[in-house]
C-alpha cells in the first residue's frame, strides 16, 4: 500500500487515482480496491486449477471449496479524506 497524502490525492474514482508524484508531475495509478480485486481474481483463477480445491456437487459444484472476499485497508487519514471526496463529489452531482 502506498503512503497517499491529502496534498497527494488529486482525483480519484473506482479504477483510477491521480497523484500527484512530485512537486508538478501527475501520475495515473490503479485505485488501490480495483488493484486488490484484480489480484484477488488472478490467485482465486490459480486455485481453481487445483482440482482438489473444487467442490464436487450440490450448489456450488465446480465452485472452490472455500469462500474468498477482497479487502482493502485505509487508514483513518485516508478514509476522511476519501469520505470528504465522495461527499463533496456527491454535492456537485446533486446541484450540477
Amino acid at each position: 500500500m502506498k503512503d497517499f497524502t491529502k496534498n497527494t490525492l488529486f482525483q480519484i474514482n473506482y479504477d483510477e487515482w491521480h497523484i500527484i508524484a512530485s512537486s508538478v508531475e501527475q501520475t495515473i495509478v490503479k485505485s488501490p480496491l480495483k488493484q486488490a480485486r484484480d489480484y484477488t481474481f488472478h490467485i482465486v483463477d490459480v486455485l481453481k486449477k487445483d482440482k482438489n480445491l473444487d467442490q464436487l456437487d450440490g450448489k456450488y459444484k465446480l465452485r472452490l471449496k472455500f469462500p474468498y472476499d477482497t479487502g482493502w485497508y485505509l487508514h483513518d487519514f485516508i478514509q476522511r479524506i476519501l469520505l470528504k471526496m465522495v461527499f463533496i463529489q456527491s454535492l456537485i452531482r446533486t446541484f450540477a
